[in-house]
């Protein structure tokens, strides 16, 4: 009777250390691929998300590099506003922010003045567009 409960205790010892030398182990490689498979996953939507805000900062400056110029024969700009001009100056054309004064000198003709102050000529300046928005960046 004593062998045998030493042979089942032995045989229950041995179930115990097989478990816990192979299952464990096991158990674990088990939640480290799990772990590692959610990670991989995450990964992805992660990168596919970036794959989007770049797709969605592309459009934005495609939205914003759209062409706005008003040509001034169509519309000329509102009184004293701020606007970006587009002056054409011999066979080149040039961008500068000036200000638009309708009939200032009493001629009937209007004027456009740039940050300094200088008169150009209303023949010069061709078309016009909105200031951009300040940079938010700061």
């Amino acid at each position: 009777m004593h062998v045998v409960m030493v042979i089942i205790y032995a045989f229950v010892v041995g179930v115990i250390v097989v478990t816990v030398c192979i299952g464990i182990p096991y158990l674990i490689c088990r939640g480290i691929k799990a772990y590692r498979d959610r990670q991989s996953k995450i990964a992805r939507v992660y990168e596919r998300l970036e794959e989007v805000a770049d797709k969605l900062d592309i459009l934005s400056l495609m939205q914003a590099s759209e062409n706005r110029w008003i040509p001034c024969e169509k519309k000329l700009p509102m009184s004293h506003v701020h606007v970006l001009a587009s002056l054409k100056s011999g066979y080149r054309y040039q961008v500068m922010p000036m200000i638009y004064v309708p009939d200032m000198l009493g001629d009937g003709k209007p004027t456009w003045f740039t940050l300094t102050r200088a008169m150009i000529p209303n023949s010069d300046v061709v078309a016009w567009q909105p200031m951009p928005e300040p940079c938010k960046y700061w």
